[in-house]
């Protein structure tokens, strides 16, 4: 048996893996004061995603500091939550909207300490969001008039009817 051996170029394969995610993915290290405290983060990371996401290339971006690029982090808290993440080891997540440093998003965003600093992984859910606040409309548009509304499937099979509806027809929703 002749076993052809390749070495597998693992920049190269972290590069491409990274870059084919949806998500926007960032590694940032801590950058700290003399006595040790953490007064802002360094890109060290950027992938495809997250450049299309903030409209900031990675050579803009690596070796550039958190605060002096999206200084909105600190306003928004963001920062805290990170520095919190890094010193206790504790991964941080939420649903933000950030409407700073010319963007005006809302994200999902999970932090994860990575040696003395973290990853970050977010997405763009802007447009989730503003579907959710038109279905919020329209549900209570629906409960509230006085004229019946039913929603059926495709096949006919009512899946909801509003109060008025079962006011006319005399039919309970069961």
């Amino acid at each position: 048996m002749h076993h052809t051996h390749h070495t597998v170029n693992h920049a190269e394969l972290l590069t491409s893996v990274l870059d084919s995610s949806l998500d926007g993915i960032l590694a940032l290290s801590a950058v700290r004061s003399d006595p040790g405290e953490i007064v802002d983060f360094r890109f060290d990371v950027v992938n495809c995603a997250a450049e299309q996401i903030t409209g900031r290339s990675a050579s803009e971006l690596i070796g550039g500091r958190l605060l002096d690029i999206f200084p909105g982090n600190r306003a928004d808290g963001l920062f805290d939550a990170y520095v919190q993440a890094v010193e206790t080891g504790e991964p941080f997540s939420t649903e933000h909207h950030y409407t700073h440093d010319g963007l005006n998003h809302w994200f999902t965003i999970k932090a994860t300490k990575y040696g003395d600093g973290l990853t970050i992984t977010f997405s763009d859910i802007t447009a989730r969001k503003a579907t959710e606040k038109e279905l919020n409309k329209l549900s209570m548009v629906a409960s509230r008039t006085d004229n019946g509304v039913v929603i059926t499937n495709s096949r006919g099979r009512v899946e909801w009817a509003n109060h008025a509806f079962t006011q006319i027809t005399g039919y309970s929703l069961e």
